[in-house]
């Protein structure tokens, strides 16, 4: 992560949140109610610096089944990651809305050479007990979503490669409680240039890859010659289809809180995990208030799949890999919320107990979408890349 000045880290915070729907989101007369607001996300990473003016509100409170210390110096990944879950500048947090719940450590060094901003502290082991954690935990605290990004740097294809690793069956445990588990693709497609994911993503509800929201100039650095909005960046592992689980974010000169007041700019699928992570915790609350019940993570991440933006890995990529030239889902949170509402406030509506409604649910105090607007559902997987930025 770097430091920038603060007016392109809004402009490139702003370019985000327009490529997801967002902005739309936001301006809508009722959709605009829904910003992560009851629902919680666990970030299992680095300690979160609670001292953040942008996160101290939204600390719900931390896993302590490591230790008890927070970050220690030069520690940001956590911090960073979750900022753009939920940090209470809009401009930074998808779901400023939101809580999260952090993770404290036994406050040792990082070994000599170890960089203190990668995730270094946690094997498997460890995250097994904060999985198990959160499964104990999750009705407690509204728990809706795990983002975790990190991962083992290896190249996945299918769950049965990894069917022995030890948090599958807390993964699905979770899944089966409510809780969508949302991992990051991994950073190593330089290394094995064909469409795979590292662990856990693997078996994750989402494995998530990351895209460019903008034109940010050469990043050659990271194998990008240039760059401009839905560009998946050179690094970006591409999950196979085989899981049904890939999906692309904003994480390539992303914004987000390091420490503190202190802002910056990162670039890793451990950057565009929390944007879905975010997500799931906004479209449980619109389930909410629309169905009356949060909804299975199943159908959450249908509806987060079906009604993303498609994007061409190859189309206009200028970067240093061999493209795999396949269609990858880009996350739309304002195409998502459409659908849930369309599916669940139109005639035939099934019924939680069984039977169905004859007649649409309506919301009295709802503006509805302008007539002739096209269904975000019939939509789906349609959107593709229209403009660049060169």
């Amino acid at each position: 992560m770097r430091i920038d000045a603060l007016e392109p880290r809004i402009a490139l915070s702003a370019a985000a949140m327009d490529l997801i729907g967002l902005t739309e989101l936001r301006a809508h007369p009722f959709y605009s109610q829904f910003d992560g607001s009851g629902q919680t996300v666990v970030v299992i990473d680095q300690p979160i610096d609670w001292t953040s003016p942008f996160l101290a509100e939204r600390r719900v409170t931390d896993i302590d089944v490591l230790g008890t210390s927070g970050p220690i110096t030069g520690e940001t990944h956590g911090t960073f990651v979750a900022s753009i879950v939920g940090a209470s500048n809009s401009q930074i947090g998808v779901a400023p809305g939101a809580g999260i719940i952090g993770v404290l450590s036994d406050g040792t060094e990082p070994p000599i050479g170890t960089n203190p901003n990668e995730v270094w502290r946690l094997n498997e082991n460890d995250i097994d007990h904060l999985l198990d954690w959160v499964l104990a935990n999750h009705e407690q605290f509204n728990i809706v979503a795990v983002n975790m990004s990190l991962g083992d740097s290896r190249f996945y294809t299918n769950a049965g490669q990894v069917a022995q690793r030890p948090l599958n069956d807390e993964i699905a445990a979770l899944e089966a409680a409510g809780v969508a588990v949302v991992t990051s693709a991994g950073n190593d497609y330089h290394e094995n240039q064909t469409r795979n994911a590292s662990y856990p993503a693997v078996v994750s509800t989402f494995a998530v890859g990351a895209v460019y929201a903008a034109n940010v100039g050469p990043q050659v650095a990271l194998g990008d010659f240039t760059t401009g909005p839905d560009r998946i960046a050179a690094f970006s592992q591409r999950a196979a289809a085989d899981e049904g689980n890939v999906l692309f974010a904003p994480g390539a000169a992303v914004r987000g809180v390091q420490q503190g007041s202190q802002q910056g700019l990162g670039s890793g699928t451990s950057f565009a995990s929390p944007y879905v992570a975010a997500a799931v915790a906004i479209l449980q609350q619109a389930a909410l208030e629309i169905v009356g019940s949060r909804l299975p993570v199943e159908q959450i991440a249908q509806l987060l799949i079906d009604t993303s933006d498609t994007i061409i890995d190859g189309d206009d990529e200028d970067d240093d890999v061999e493209n795999t030239g396949a269609a990858f889902p880009r996350i739309n949170i304002l195409a998502a919320v459409e659908a849930l509402d369309e599916m669940f406030s139109e005639a035939g509506l099934l019924v939680r107990g069984g039977g169905s409604l004859d007649q649409p649910i309506e919301h009295d105090e709802k503006a509805r979408a302008p007539a002739g607007r096209a269904s975000a559902q019939s939509n789906a997987m349609a959107r593709s890349k229209t403009t660049r930025s060169s």
